[in-house]
């Protein structure tokens, strides 16, 4: 936070930003950054057009977290919880992101699987201490909790992920036997009968709801 404070004093700053790097602003620290925005369908056009503007990756932190690319592309995360809501999470979210990119993911993948082993970290820690009640270093002791989940995938119907990287875009999902591919940026897990979203790719429109794009 206290870096992006920095750099929004002058807007100058922003074009030391080194390409392919990821910031990681809140709505509020996103305005001081590039100005103020009527809605959240103007914030995300801006988004879209600093992102390629700038060659950087901004993870929009917020309910529905989006991770905007410099080709212009939108992920929406659907983990998480209102306990993240706490000084701190911002700091875990961005050193698990940095654990990924010193492990050799590339940016996109490590900004998308950060924030989604994030919010699933959060999601367990809530389930034990309460929204109410968790904090931000409770998060921290679960993320290996989500690696074990992601571990039972196979046996949960998850057939294969492409790369080591977590490309979501292709992913292959048995169900009842019948292999069927998907595109289009969703990654699913079978538990039983429910099916667990771990990441979609959305289309928005001005004025309309959010779509997650998934075809065979």
């Amino acid at each position: 936070a206290d870096a992006l404070n920095l750099i929004s004093k002058n807007p100058e700053n922003l074009n030391l930003i080194p390409k392919k790097s990821i910031i990681t602003p809140h709505p509020k620290e996103f305005s001081r950054l590039f100005g103020e925005s009527k809605d959240s369908f103007e914030r995300l056009e801006l988004a879209k057009s600093k992102a390629k503007e700038l060659n950087i990756y901004i993870v929009l932190k917020g309910h529905h977290t989006q991770i905007i690319t410099p080709e212009g592309n939108v992920f929406y995360n659907i983990t998480g919880n209102s306990g993240l809501a706490k000084g701190g999470s911002g700091d875990v979210l961005l050193g698990i992101i940095t654990s990924f990119l010193a492990q050799g993911y590339s940016p996109e993948n490590a900004a998308i699987f950060g924030v989604w082993l994030h919010g699933k970290a959060a999601d367990f820690t809530a389930e034990k201490y309460s929204k109410e009640a968790m904090l931000a270093s409770d998060v921290i002791q679960h993320i290996g909790e989500v690696f074990k989940y992601l571990q039972k995938a196979e046996d949960y119907g998850l057939n294969k992920v492409e790369n080591p990287g977590f490309d979501f875009s292709k992913v292959i999902q048995r169900s009842r036997g019948v292999a069927t591919k998907m595109s289009g940026g969703i990654a699913f897990l079978m538990k039983k009968n429910k099916i667990d979203v771990i990441m979609g790719t959305a289309t928005v429109q001005k004025g309309k709801k959010v779509s997650v794009t998934d075809k065979e």
